[in-house]
């Protein structure tokens, strides 16, 4: 547990040394967060509930998470490696994945506001939350404040992977953000082909 606590405020010491003793280091359940966080977010955009069970949409929550971060992190870290290859990064594959993986502990904070707006909520929640649901005053303010949580230990999790990335990579944090500014380009351009193409085949569904 020393691992978790000292990332969120020694992120290269702490990447170092669990690079040093293991890159895949806890990945599963570091998949798990991230698919988890992914999952919601799309599964909100997609008003999933309109045409699955609230029960049913629970159950892909708790079984493609970990599939879907893994995806992710193995995805992301592909195009990181990539750049940082041509920036010439020291950064591994592995090692790069570990640095995105470990700097998503923050984000169990985030996952835990998820799972309060579920039991709060319900199936509403994925369901053209909040624009078709009627709030009051009270869960306005509890919305705006869940976001708020959410966007702030999001933008912590991002210092700690620009951080971590840094080490692995050895360079200085203002490389890591081009490094990353690429790849985000990269990435978004390859989420929008697919964002486009999903939405696609859901109009035809």
């Amino acid at each position: 547990m020393g691992k978790y606590w000292e990332i969120w405020f020694k992120p290269k010491e702490t990447i170092r040394k669990i690079v040093d003793h293991g890159p895949n280091s806890h990945l599963l359940f570091l998949s798990s967060v991230t698919g988890f966080i992914l999952l919601c977010n799309l599964f909100q955009l997609f008003s999933i509930t309109l045409r699955l069970s609230f029960p049913l949409a629970v159950l892909m929550l708790l079984l493609i998470s970990p599939i879907m971060g893994y995806l992710y992190l193995s995805g992301v870290s592909i195009i990181l490696t990539a750049v940082g290859t041509f920036m010439r990064g020291k950064g591994k594959f592995k090692e790069i994945r570990c640095a995105l993986a470990w700097s998503s502990i923050p984000l169990i904070i985030p996952g835990l506001s998820w799972v309060f707006l579920l039991i709060y909520f319900g199936k509403d929640l994925f369901s053209h939350f909040p624009g078709a649901y009627p709030l009051s005053h009270g869960k306005i303010f509890l919305v705006l404040g869940v976001t708020l949580i959410q966007w702030a230990f999001s933008l912590w999790s991002m210092i700690l992977y620009i951080f971590g990335l840094s080490e692995v990579q050895g360079y200085s944090i203002i490389r890591a953000l081009v490094n990353t500014l690429i790849a985000c380009m990269s990435v978004i351009l390859i989420f929008l082909i697919l964002s486009i193409f999903i939405f696609y085949l859901w109009g035809r569904a």
